[in-house]
């Protein structure tokens, strides 16, 4: 993996996270951001899984390199693919926003 900037968004849902995220974004033009949103996967078949949202589209209109919702391995064993070796974290930006939510509590 390269060595680049990462950082850590988290906090409640509709906190603000993703207009923080647009707003860096927008503030540091000559920074190639890519953004990966996590939420435990809803079901064992869509763990490890990186799909697109209408969420990850509105980063990238704000000049994100990349964005997509990566659902992680919560409840269920075996996740597919490796996280951090994936296409997505490879790619050429110069650094990485992660937004999640805190975990629900029990």
């Amino acid at each position: 993996m390269r060595n680049r900037s990462q950082i850590f968004f988290q906090g409640p849902k509709n906190s603000g996270k993703t207009t923080l995220i647009k707003q860096l974004i927008k503030s540091s033009r000559n920074i190639l951001w890519s953004v990966c949103i996590t939420q435990p996967a809803p079901s064992q078949e869509l763990e490890g899984e990186w799909i697109e949202t209408e969420e990850t589209q509105a980063l990238e209109e704000a000049d994100a390199l990349e964005s997509k919702l990566y659902y992680q391995n919560i409840n269920y064993s075996g996740a597919k693919g490796n996280f951090w070796e994936s296409d997505f974290l490879l790619n050429e930006s110069d650094a990485i926003a992660f937004e999640g939510e805190y975990p629900a509590s029990h």
